[in-house]
C-alpha cells in the first residue's frame, strides 16, 4: 500500500498544533507574573517608585511570650498581634526583646517588654510589594503569598516547557531550522559568557 501523501504530516501537524496552543495559552497565564517581574527587576536597579514614608508608631499589650528561644518568642508576638510575615534578627533587650517584621508592603520594629507591652514601628512600603514578589514564595500567616509561590512554581514550570518546545516549533521547519540554531547558538553564548563574567569580575 503507498504510504498517504498526509502520513509524515498527521503525526507533526497534531504535536506542532499542541505546542502552540501551549505557547499561546500558557503565555497568557504567565504574562502578569513576568510583567510584574519586570518591574521588580527595574525597581532593583532603578528605585524609580515612590519612597518609603516615616513609620508609624503603634502599642498594645499581650501575654508575654515565655521560653528562652528568640526565634519562638518572636513568631509568637508577631502570632498575638494578629501580624504576617517572617521575623528577623530576634534579640534580647535589658527588658524584653525585639525583632524585625517584614511582609511585602510592610516592615515592623517591634519591641517586646517582660511584660508584654509591645511597641511597634510601622512602615508602609508599598513600593515593595512588587520587588517583594519578585521571588517570595510564602509569607507565615498569609494565604495569598501560599498561592503566589504556586503561581511562580508554574511559570517556572511553563518557561522550561516554552523554552525547549519553542527551539523544537522553529527547528521542525525546515526554512527556519538554520536561523533558529543560528539563534539560539548566539544568545546562549552570549548568555553563558555574561554569567562567566559576572562570577569572576562581579
Amino acid at each position: 500500500m503507498a504510504p498517504s501523501p498526509n502520513g509524515a504530516m498527521n503525526g507533526t501537524l497534531p504535536m506542532r498544533k499542541t505546542l502552540l496552543y501551549l505557547h499561546m495559552y500558557g503565555g497568557l497565564i504567565a504574562c502578569v507574573y513576568l510583567i510584574l517581574l519586570g518591574i521588580s527587576s527595574l525597581q532593583f536597579q532603578h528605585h524609580f517608585l515612590p519612597d518609603t514614608p516615616p513609620p508609624t508608631r503603634w502599642e498594645r499589650d499581650i501575654p508575654p511570650p515565655a521560653g528562652d528561644d528568640a526565634a519562638a518568642k518572636a513568631a509568637a508576638a508577631r502570632d498575638a498581634l494578629g501580624l504576617m510575615g517572617k521575623a528577623f534578627n530576634p534579640r534580647d533587650t535589658k527588658d524584653g526583646f525585639r525583632f524585625d517584621l517584614y511582609r511585602p508592603g510592610r516592615n515592623y520594629a517591634i519591641e517586646v517588654s517582660a511584660a508584654g507591652h509591645v511597641k511597634v514601628d510601622e512602615r508602609r512600603a508599598t513600593a515593595n510589594i512588587v520587588a517583594a514578589l519578585h521571588g517570595m514564595t510564602s509569607v507565615p500567616n498569609s494565604r495569598f503569598l501560599t498561592a503566589w509561590g504556586v503561581y511562580t512554581h508554574i511559570v517556572t514550570i511553563f518557561g522550561i516547557l516554552a523554552a525547549i518546545s519553542g527551539v523544537y516549533l522553529f527547528a521542525s521547519v525546515r526554512r527556519d531550522r538554520i536561523p533558529a540554531l543560528i539563534t539560539l547558538g548566539v544568545c546562549g553564548s552570549i548568555g553563558a559568557a555574561w554569567m562567566f563574567f559576572l562570577v569572576y569580575h562581579g
